[in-house]
């Protein structure tokens, strides 16, 4: 019983991983086709204002993507730490990583977040700036 809940949790842990990494890639692409496509004019109350603050909040969201990536790599070496010294009997070194593993545990989350919500903005926004230019407002 318990070797098909640890397959389940590696599968879960790959599928994670690999979803991560690939809005991390969208994310990128994303970021490199708007840098090559939009026009800057002077900051104002223009389309092009809203093209560029789309452009920042894409690139925030790269940023909490890789933060995001990296958190996860330090709480499954936190996880490998105090299973390691569980299974060795050093049982005050596992307590030790384990305290440390919800604070981990709540950081990648809030970049999990923070990243889900600038993309949604940068999206928003640049739709936004297509549709003042549209209509030239």
């Amino acid at each position: 019983m318990e070797e098909r809940s640890v397959t389940i949790y590696k599968l879960f842990i790959d599928a994670n991983n690999k979803f991560d990494q690939f809005i991390l890639a969208m994310l990128v692409t994303l970021l490199t086709y708007l840098m090559t496509t939009i026009q800057l004019e002077p900051i104002g109350l223009n389309s092009s204002t809203v093209a560029l603050v789309s452009l920042i909040f894409i690139g925030l969201a790269v940023i909490f993507g890789f933060k995001r990536i990296e958190s996860n790599i330090t709480l499954q070496r936190l996880n490998h730490e105090v299973l390691h010294y569980s299974e060795i009997e050093n049982r005050d070194r596992a307590k030790t990583f384990k305290k440390a593993m919800p604070a981990r545990a709540r950081f990648a989350k809030s970049f999990y977040h923070l990243r889900n919500t600038f993309i949604l903005l940068g999206l928003t926004a640049y739709i936004s700036s297509k549709i003042l230019a549209a209509y030239q407002i």
